[in-house]
């Protein structure tokens, strides 16, 4: 036995946490669900009121580090109002279920709330709401605790009350705090996005995700500015007409780009205290995709404790076509040299752009479908679609040196043309380990030969089947990382 679960049950037998009989709980309904667990709703008999129950979706060994992390967690937190309640736990004896039980917030989670009431609200009540979070995340901080994972799925409501949840990633910063699994991406931290092995999330990544949040309660919707914006062009959502510019000015100040030029957390809650509501932030040309939190330039002045300074409200209205004919619903992005999405601005395409191009096509060719592989893994980790089984070893080559990193490393279209001429049908790929995701182009290792006009050389086919793991759990088909993790 494991000495978490050791642990565990001696918890449970000594009362240190207070075991609900299963049997107690009437009308259990499943009302939310994530990559850490599933929530339902239950009657207690005991406590003679609604609560949740969430379960880990984990067995064996691991069920139990994260039970007690999450437990942990919760426990250091448990005394403040703006933090959803901890009853204790109980076990269903027929599936040895675990359920940690918990307050049950009877409005739903922030995002659903502002979807139906947002126009019920005025700027009183959407800064106290910015306050609860705000307190709340203040509590956790002074435990020493970093939250990870915040984000409007993750914030419940209860009578207009803002309570924070789901502890499943957060971490003491006693302990290593790099990266894990989940998170929305468009509340995480760039830099975690940008380097998520090694980067450390810190409070100060917390309070970038604060800073989306409150955004998103002046907004009354979830952020849905492309990620590769964020990272790249450090770009952020445009303000909202009618809104305080004081309080622009401090979520701006939270989703600064450099960590430590972002606030602390009682800076932001003292800032929002001494809010004025006579400067309202009105752009007349509203139709902006997006305003750019222009980390090259001084757009606000340092944040401070008693004032928020007024810098020029046009900072909050600039507009860039930076990405903006690149990143449509076609995705044309993917078939794009990854030089000029990275700097787009300065980078000269040329001959060797369309090279890249082809590269992609001749892949599109090979396996029936349009290119699939998320635009942030060609940029940052220069990945590339993983080869097809079936496909002539020659012909994979040919497509691979066409679109590697480095523009100066490909073939002519003529060294292409000829090599298309004189492609050998004997050598077929086959990759026995078909569920990878993506093969990645990796431009560190020389993974091709030169390409030549005669002949094309043959290197291991290892090199065609790497897979990474890097942003695999980040980037799925469902954008999650614009909004990484649905509640839990």
């Amino acid at each position: 036995m494991s000495d978490k679960k050791v642990s565990f049950e001696s918890a449970l037998k000594n009362n240190l946490i207070k075991n609900f009989d299963y049997t107690e709980f009437e009308n259990i309904k499943p009302i939310a669900g994530g990559g850490f667990g599933t929530v339902y709703r239950a009657n207690s008999l005991n406590l003679r009121k609604l609560v949740a129950l969430k379960c880990l979706h984990d067995v064996g060994e691991s069920l139990y580090k994260k039970f007690m992390k999450e437990l942990t967690n919760i426990l250091a937190v448990n005394y403040h109002d703006n933090i959803i309640k901890f009853y204790g736990i109980s076990i269903d004896p027929s599936t040895e279920t675990y359920y940690l039980v918990m307050q049950y917030a009877k409005d739903g989670d922030l995002r659903t709330y502002l979807q139906y009431n947002f126009n019920t609200l005025d700027w009183k009540i959407k800064i106290q709401m910015a306050k609860d979070i705000t307190s709340g995340l203040c509590y956790i901080h002074g435990k020493n605790i970093v939250h990870r994972d915040l984000h409007s799925k993750n914030i419940l409501v209860h009578e207009r009350n803002l309570l924070i949840t789901d502890l499943g990633l957060s971490q003491s910063l006693d302990t290593n705090s790099k990266s894990l699994e989940g998170g929305m991406l468009a509340y995480s931290d760039p830099g975690y996005l940008r380097n998520q092995s090694t980067y450390k999330r810190s409070k100060a990544s917390d309070i970038y995700s604060l800073g989306v949040l409150l955004w998103e309660i002046s907004s009354g919707r979830p952020p849905n500015l492309e990620i590769i914006k964020i990272i790249i062009d450090c770009e952020r959502e445009r303000p909202i007409n009618g809104t305080p510019e004081d309080y622009i000015i401090i979520y701006s100040n939270a989703w600064k780009d450099d960590p430590n030029q972002r606030p602390t957390i009682k800076n932001i809650f003292d800032s929002l205290e001494n809010i004025k509501l006579e400067n309202i932030y009105n752009d007349p040309n509203d139709n902006q995709e997006a305003y750019i939190n222009n980390q090259s330039r001084a757009s606000m002045d340092v944040f401070s404790k008693d004032s928020v300074s007024q810098p020029s409200m046009d900072e909050f209205g600039k507009d860039s076509a930076s990405f903006s004919s690149l990143f449509t619903a076609s995705n044309l992005g993917k078939v794009t040299d990854p030089g000029y999405l990275r700097n787009q601005s300065t980078y000269k395409r040329s001959k060797a752009s369309d090279i890249y191009s082809l590269g992609v096509l001749l892949w599109e060719i090979s396996s029936g479908r349009p290119p699939n592989l998320e635009i942030i893994k060609i940029i940052i980790d220069c990945e590339r679609e993983r080869p097809i089984n079936g496909t002539p070893e020659d012909y994979i080559i040919i497509y691979s040196n066409a679109w590697k990193d480095d523009p100066n490393q490909r073939p002519t279209i003529k060294n292409i043309f000829d090599s298309l001429e004189n492609i050998k049908l004997e050598n077929i790929y086959n990759d026995p380990n078909d569920n990878q995701e993506a093969y990645i182009n990796n431009q560190s290792r020389a993974s091709m030969d030169v390409f030549s006009k005669d002949s094309v050389s043959q290197p291991s086919m290892d090199e065609f089947g790497k897979d990474s793991a890097s942003f695999s759990s980040l980037f799925t088909a469902s954008n999650l990382g614009k909004v990484t993790g649905i509640s839990s």
